[in-house]
């Protein structure tokens, strides 16, 4: 078996990750392997359309360790027509939206708002709804 180097910046674990869960995909070397410095074999990877899908829908910001101002909104939910008047808006600096959507859950019954809310919603730094949550698991 021959040694490996990963693309710079990502580790083995993340990688094969990424190949795994179908994102990445090694290229096929052409006529001859192609060795760094270090004399290990370098396979080169490409984002798969999967990847694509999934890096333009959440933005893989943990990717580039870019902080990304997310904002959260809390509302309530007027029953009879389904209006959302929002209670608080938080900015949060995060790489990842994961880390926003575990934030966001912790506010959620902590911040202290003017009415308890009904659901919440992450919007990314171009104004779009990335993530909706409420208790009920229901969109209101």
């Amino acid at each position: 078996m021959r040694e490996v180097k990963f693309p710079r910046g990502y580790s083995e674990v993340r990688t094969l990750a990424l190949s795994g869960f179908g994102y990445l995909e090694s290229i096929p070397s052409h006529s001859t392997d192609l060795h760094s410095t270090d004399g290990k074999a370098e396979v080169r990877y490409q984002v798969t359309s999967k990847g694509q899908a999934a890096w333009e829908a959440y933005r893989f910001t943990s990717w580039s360790g870019v902080l990304v101002v997310f904002i959260i909104e809390f509302f309530r939910i007027r029953n009879t027509d389904n209006a959302h008047a929002i209670l608080d808006r938080v900015e949060h600096d995060t790489p990842d939206l994961e880390d926003a959507k575990v934030r966001a859950q912790s506010l959620f019954g902590t911040l202290d708002m003017p009415q308890k809310p009904d659901a919440l919603r992450i919007l990314d730094h171009t104004g779009d709804e990335v993530f909706y949550w409420s208790p009920q698991g229901s969109r209101g």
